[in-house]
């Protein structure tokens, strides 16, 4: 903040001030992230929710002046963010964010890439062959099922065809 004065003199020698104050604009400053940080579409769907968010952009001047958010996310066909936060549909791929912001007079950008990934399904790996003798039990091993991009959860066993029973990991022969 600046202070200019003006003194202004007649034919006469009569004199008055004026003062004003000039306030200078600082540049705000753009600030992007989304959540979640690493978005991942699931199976079977073609896109994920993923929330864009520029509320840390900052105006360092004190004045009256609300920023503006200008999205743009490269080569992605759908909606564009708006305002400070949104939330939008993302597709599987590699995108660039650019993110504007301007407080009517100055403006700051940033660009980020967000990678969102696409979910692997797990794959299941039964074991076996297996023999059991009728009456008999036989554990079952499913210790070669796999999640590409995470960790197998739960394993639940089922008989799909012909007579048996699971129990705790074992199938059961009937006698």
């Amino acid at each position: 903040v600046k202070t200019i004065a003006l003194r202004v003199t007649d034919q006469y020698g009569e004199t008055d001030i004026d003062s004003e104050v000039i306030s200078v604009n600082q540049p705000p400053t753009a600030s992007l992230d989304w959540t979640p940080s690493n978005p991942t579409v699931n199976p079977g769907e073609l896109s994920t929710e993923v929330t864009f968010d520029a509320s840390e952009s900052d105006d360092p001047d004190y004045f009256d002046d609300s920023l503006e958010y200008d999205w743009d996310v490269t080569t992605y066909t759908g909606e564009q963010p708006e305002g400070d936060k949104d939330t939008v549909g993302m597709a599987p791929g590699t995108w660039d964010v650019t993110l504007t912001v301007s407080d009517g007079l100055t403006s700051d950008t940033i660009q980020k890439t967000i990678q969102v990934e696409e979910q692997q399904a797990p794959n299941a790996d039964a074991g076996g062959p297996y023999t059991v003798e009728e009456g008999s039990s036989v554990g079952l091993d499913a210790s070669g099922s796999s999640d590409p991009d995470g960790s197998i959860e739960d394993t639940q066993w089922s008989v799909t065809s012909g007579p048996g029973s699971v129990s705790g990991g074992a199938y059961e022969a009937p006698d």
